[in-house]
């Protein structure tokens, strides 16, 4: 579900009519939760709340680290767990919808969470045709030709297996 589509569906309840003929109104707990889940999403994605025009998180960026992937994913299995407690209640039609639509996008986004920390994982990384490079006597990865000299052993990690080189010369 997109951002877009969230919008839409929070702002349902303001849209519709409140005439005699109208379904009643979302129970207020689960008013609260699309509320406060509305509110997560938008302070851990300060770039889309900007887009829609709040500011209140225009000092940072999305956090796009493990740690935030992983605060994203506790987050969608709370709310999963507290939305099958709110739908105990009896609920109009449109908020039966919106639980499934709400419910769904949760679910894909927890799917999904295995693959993006696979497509993190160094392996992974390595797969792709990236290397490790360390001295031949020591543990420390080389991040800077400054690191070795002419002559030095050094080992090279790659997806399958590892090239054992002899330094010629660097450009540091």
């Amino acid at each position: 579900m997109t951002h877009w589509s969230r919008a839409l569906l929070l702002m349902t309840p303001l849209l519709t009519t409140g005439g005699p003929a109208a379904e009643p109104r979302p129970s207020s707990a689960l008013a609260a939760l699309l509320a406060a889940d509305w509110q997560y999403h938008l302070s851990h994605s300060p770039t889309y709340a900007s887009i829609l025009g709040d500011r209140r998180w225009n000092d940072r960026w999305d956090d796009l680290s493990l740690a935030g992937i992983e605060a994203d994913h506790q987050h969608d299995v709370a709310f999963l767990e507290k939305l099958g407690k709110v739908t105990k209640g009896k609920l109009s039609d449109a908020d039966k919808l919106n639980v499934e639509l709400i419910g769904r996008e949760h679910r894909e986004r927890i799917e999904a969470h295995a693959a993006r920390l696979e497509s993190l994982s160094p392996l992974n990384v390595l797969a792709r045709g990236y290397s490790l490079t360390r001295k031949e006597a020591g543990q420390t990865l080389l991040t800077d030709p400054e690191q070795v000299r002419p002559g030095d052993r050094i080992v090279t990690r790659l997806h399958r297996g590892q090239v054992v080189s002899r330094v010629e010369g660097n450009d540091g």
